[in-house]
């Protein structure tokens, strides 16, 4: 097993949902370590680009995982995987969570690049499992 352990930056405009994601990766003991968190595409963009307050990457590291809430003001997550096809981010993968009404968009989010794609409604069991696949997946890339 590859003992490498993998930045994530969380994209999701609901502080409650940031908050469970992030106390599901410490619960799952796991090789993931949250080094950013953003409320919006916009965010996000910024983030990945280096630009403004986020050019200081030894503060804001370049993320192995991005977590990208589908639904989000300002810039949603399609559009962010849309723009990242344009980018260069070779090892950047994506893993998308909706809530129950942006499980439609998954064949749209695999499409343009989401690596993964999962549901938000599920209970924290569910998504350790969900994590440690994800984990699984970077050893693997």
């Amino acid at each position: 097993m590859n003992g490498k352990c993998y930045s994530v930056l969380i994209a999701d405009d609901n502080e409650i949902d940031r908050f469970f994601l992030k106390h599901a990766i410490d619960r799952a003991d796991s090789r993931l370590k949250v080094v950013g968190e953003v409320g919006d595409g916009l965010e996000a963009v910024a983030y990945l680009s280096g630009d403004g307050v986020y050019s200081d990457r030894a503060r804001y590291p370049l993320p192995d995982l991005l977590i990208l809430d589908t639904r989000m003001p300002r810039m949603d997550g399609l559009s962010v995987l849309r723009w990242l096809q344009i980018q260069h981010f070779p090892d950047l993968k994506v893993a998308m969570f909706a809530d129950s009404s942006g499980r439609n968009f998954q064949s749209i989010a695999l499409k343009e690049g989401a690596s993964f794609f999962y549901s938000k409604m599920i209970h924290e069991p569910e998504l350790i499992r969900i994590l440690e696949t994800l984990q699984r997946e970077l050893d693997q890339a």
